[in-house]
């Protein structure tokens, strides 16, 4: 009744508890393993492994907004690909570099590793309004959606799987992740051009992201935009 006060059920409290902690051991666990990672001389046979614990890493920190160490592991890892490939590049630039790094391990084995991570720069991009920064890689954003739609990401690590025995599972479906990505970006790009007065360039974007394979609540979140 009115004078009763609230309480949380303790058994609620202990398993919240648990479930935090249970999180900040594995995010522990999961941070010394990078390092461990990280300090392994450069070799190609290893390089599947580095970047898949990589990939993991980007994921957890991404669903934790921690967006900025998320960049830092995406540079150490192009840094790395490009020195095993030995194709430096002497520019700072983001851009130059993800096109130097994708260039250099076009006909290598873990070409679809690069493309993992390439998602995850998409991710951040995305994330953080960078809208011009996926305009200006629209053809390599659409290379990653034609290389793993046509493959798919799971034939990619099964093919993988013969030469690199030991590649842990990756957090998230790349494919999938990828398909979230396209759609989210039409409707960010969609607002924008709402926001802009471009009604019927957005009304165009938005009706063709409705088509596109996604959860229904964001399809649902299309029709809402374009109506």
């Amino acid at each position: 009744h009115a004078g009763c006060t609230w309480q949380q059920d303790p058994q609620d409290v202990f398993s919240q508890e648990h479930k935090q902690s249970s999180l900040t051991q594995r995010s522990s666990e999961f941070d010394k393993l990078l390092r461990q990672i990280q300090g392994i001389p450069l070799d190609r046979h290893h390089v599947e492994l580095e970047l898949s614990v990589v990939f993991n890493a980007c994921v957890r920190l991404t669903a934790q907004s921690q967006h900025e160490q998320v960049e830092l592991l995406l540079k150490q890892a192009r840094e790395r690909v490009l020195q095993m490939t030995g194709c430096l590049s002497g520019s700072s630039d983001s851009l130059v570099l993800w096109r130097a790094v994708l260039k250099s391990v076009r006909s290598t084995a873990f070409h679809h590793c690069v493309l993992y991570l390439l998602s995850l720069q998409w991710a951040v991009w995305l994330t953080c309004c960078q809208l011009k920064a996926i305009q200006d890689f629209q053809l390599e954003i659409s290379v990653l959606l034609e290389t793993l739609k046509e493959k798919g990401g799971d034939d990619c690590r099964m093919e993988a799987k013969g030469k690199f025995p030991n590649v842990p599972k990756l957090l998230i479906s790349p494919i999938r992740l990828v398909e979230l990505l396209q759609i989210c970006t039409v409707i960010t790009q969609g607002a924008e051009k709402l926001h802009e007065g471009l009604g019927s360039e957005a009304l165009s974007d938005l009706q063709a992201a409705s088509l596109l394979p996604a959860p229904r609540a964001l399809i649902a979140y299309t029709h809402l935009l374009s109506g």
